[in-house]
């Protein structure tokens, strides 16, 4: 399995998850009330778990999910799930952030689930934030790939054009871009250290040293997620190009036309090469 967890997880209705949230937040009230809001994430995290599994409820801390692609394997872990279907992330911070609620979308969709919900016990009243998704396994395979412009032959390029589409089959789109990342970083390091470090320079002077995910011996992969302003993000690639001693880079990104907190159900990468030429190279071809 490509996706597999530690406890049996299952999607929960809107009405549902919303009849477990109660519960929840009764108890998450209560324990702010009592304990007050200075303690680390894992003491809210034990005691919540305690005093709903005292009511009856179905409640598990630390549930693992392991994302798995031939050698390679990421785990992650689910503060707590509630009836086997309901994801809590638990804060103790300033304030929420768009990064925390990514985070739960990653998790909603490995697990395969459409609700969960942020609560940031560091406030002076607890704070919380609902999370939903309509994606599914199933809706998250329906991608395409743009690559209508491929350049054949290059055999750095057709390696990763391979992993890219060998990973979103296995595990399917719009999960973090930092998962692809390390997974890509994983098996280009299966021949040589892929991640270097760069010297960076301006005006001829050596101003500091840069980590560089290599593709080739002169070339980098970048990898980002953007929906637009992809013309201002190139000149930005290629003023990066300008100060680092490489020929190019080839720029991946998964275009997944989505808002934060409700995806829509299509996904696309296009990898782009940037030279120091001023060329540009763009791989199109669909799939479907």
């Amino acid at each position: 399995m490509p996706i597999k967890s530690s406890a049996v997880i299952r999607p929960l209705g809107q009405d549902a998850f919303h009849a477990v949230d109660k519960k929840v937040m009764g108890h998450a009230f209560a324990i702010h009330n009592e304990m007050g809001r200075l303690f680390d994430e894992t003491i809210y995290q034990t005691e919540l778990v305690r005093r709903c599994v005292q009511e009856g409820m179905s409640a598990q801390r630390e549930v693992m999910i392991s994302v798995i692609h031939k050698s390679f394997r990421k785990d992650y872990f689910l503060d707590t799930l509630f009836s086997n279907g309901a994801i809590y992330e638990l804060k103790c911070v300033a304030g929420l952030t768009g990064g925390n609620e990514s985070q739960l979308i990653n998790y909603l969709l490995l697990a395969g689930v459409q609700h969960g919900k942020l609560i940031n016990f560091r406030l002076p009243s607890v704070g919380s934030r609902f999370v939903s998704t309509g994606l599914t396994h199933e809706k998250r395979r329906a991608f395409q790939v743009d690559l209508s412009e491929c350049q054949a032959g290059d055999s750095h390029h057709e390696y990763m054009k391979s992993l890219i589409l060998s990973l979103l089959r296995n595990w399917g789109a719009f999960l973090s871009i930092d998962l692809c990342r390390e997974a890509i970083v994983h098996f280009l390091e299966g021949s040589e250290e892929a991640v270097r470090p760069v010297a960076v320079v301006c005006d001829n002077q050596p101003v500091g040293r840069k980590n560089i995910c290599f593709l080739g011996d002169k070339e980098a992969v970048h990898l980002s997620a953007m929906t637009d302003h992809f013309a201002g993000y190139e000149i930005h690639l290629r003023r990066f190009l300008s100060h680092i001693k490489l020929d190019s880079i080839l720029w991946i990104n998964f275009n997944q036309n989505q808002s934060p907190l409700k995806p829509s159900y299509e996904n696309n990468f296009a990898p782009e090469e940037l030279s120091n030429d001023g060329s540009r190279s763009v791989y199109c071809s669909e799939y479907d």
